[in-house]
């Protein structure tokens, strides 16, 4: 008997400041699971990052439990595992809450063997027999070490249709703009199973590993200007359904899109700021913008003239009064001829903030006063090469993060202190 699973990661549920960009984001999830619902799929499978943090706000939670119910009385069981967004090492997350009210199975349950390895307990699906098992993401890439522990003998007697859910990027299989971003060897993936189920990594892909696949669906919209760009130039959105027996039968991508996007990329390179107004102004005039979002990046260096000189508010107010449901126009990537040599290279903020960091960490230098080889060994650890940098960006995300709803003053300030510990991981001196 032929039976069929959805596959969907990176939802990000709660992501986005704008509110329009937040409610396509949430409405996105809701049409892949009525699609699922449509389709009449056995299980479903989400390969982390369902909320964008470990407590989202309650409107979004809400609308997510809403749909989760609807898919539960229809008889369909959801699995899924942490994404390094909703994973908290200090307290308890909504996924924990949403698991203990019924509505989906967490399947990461960890247990240390004799030998000081770990193994994983194997969840089998009651309606198809599939077996499912799992890796959840957590902050700073941590889950690379427990990979390192996992005992691979410990999966090879398992028979059936086995799936192996993950939420971390593969050296070998990442994509070019990730070619810098923090991933592990694919060595460290268990051989044997059937069908990985990846998460994390943005952007879609289907590989063979053995006689199984590692399949990424990518996000399910996004979360930032770039992954909206890379839709707008057709990057496919949506999620996998799978059909199988005692193999993979068929792998089908649905794609979902809750709206349509337009990116458009103005040159600044030998202009002045008055003829880049004068470009972004015709574009603005010149787009059937009605139910779309539009995303604008002005970039290069102007010859004349300084970025402040560009108003973008004229494009803006034309583009809404012809029916766009939000725009966006950055200038970021703008320069003008006097700072161009004192600037930091980046296309996105993030980008910026990362170069920054590994510049000035690389001067950085143990105090010899320490004497301590642990303390010694743990601030290195910490600090130097790419887990300094990985730390500071952990930290900087951290801080950023808003103030809760019915969220007190203190409560607020005890959860950034608290989360910015468990980045620094200070209990391992302990």
């Amino acid at each position: 008997m032929v039976y069929k699973f959805a596959h969907l990661s990176d939802c990000h549920i709660g992501a986005w400041r704008d509110t329009t960009l937040k409610e396509m984001n949430i409405k996105a999830f809701e049409m892949v699971f009525d699609r699922c619902m449509e389709e009449k799929v056995d299980f479903i499978i989400i390969a982390g990052d369902f909320f964008e943090s470990n407590m989202p706000d309650l409107e979004s939670v809400q609308r997510a439990t809403e749909k989760l119910r609807q898919v539960k009385d229809a008889g369909i069981t959801t699995y899924i595992i942490y994404g390094s967004h909703d994973y908290s090492a200090t307290k308890l997350s909504m996924i924990h809450i949403l698991e203990s009210a019924g509505l989906f199975r967490k399947v990461m349950e960890p247990q240390t063997l004799d030998n000081n390895r770990i193994t994983l307990t194997v969840f089998t699906d009651i309606k198809t027999g599939a077996k499912i098992t799992g890796m959840s993401g957590r902050a700073l890439s941590l889950e690379k070490t427990y990979f390192e522990m996992l005992d691979h003998e410990s999966f090879a007697e398992l028979d059936g249709f086995k799936i192996f859910v993950f939420h971390s990027a593969i050296n070998e299989l990442r994509p070019k703009d990730l070619a810098h971003a923090t991933s592990m060897p694919l060595s460290l993936l268990p051989p044997g199973f059937s069908y990985y189920a990846g998460g994390h990594v943005h952007s879609r892909s289907e590989n063979k590993y053995g006689n199984g696949l590692i399949v990424y669906p990518g996000c399910i919209f996004g979360t930032d200007a770039r992954d909206l760009e890379h839709t707008a130039r057709k990057e496919k959105r949506g999620f996998y359904i799978v059909e199988f027996d005692t193999q993979v039968k068929k792998l089908k991508f649905i794609e979902m899109s809750p709206c349509e996007i337009i990116s458009k990329t103005i040159d600044a390179d030998k202009k002045t700021a008055s003829q880049v107004q004068s470009a972004l102004d015709q574009y603005a005039s010149g787009i059937a913008a009605n139910g779309k979002v539009i995303l604008i990046r002005l970039q290069g260096t102007l010859s004349a003239g300084k970025p402040s000189d560009i108003d973008t508010n004229p494009a803006k107010e034309l583009l809404k009064k012809n029916g766009s449901i939000t725009v966006n126009i950055s200038k970021f990537g703008l320069a003008t001829q006097e700072v161009t040599k004192i600037a930091v290279m980046g296309e996105t903020k993030e980008q910026i903030e990362e170069k920054l960091f590994k510049q000035r960490l690389a001067a950085f230098k143990l105090d010899p006063s320490i004497k301590d080889l642990k303390v010694r060994s743990f601030v290195s650890k910490l600090l130097i090469g790419d887990g300094g940098t990985t730390l500071a960006k952990d930290l900087v995300s951290v801080l950023r993060d808003d103030q809760k709803d019915n969220e007190s003053k203190v409560i607020f300030e005890e959860r950034i202190v608290g989360d910015a510990l468990a980045k620094l991981k200070v209990d391992e001196l302990e």
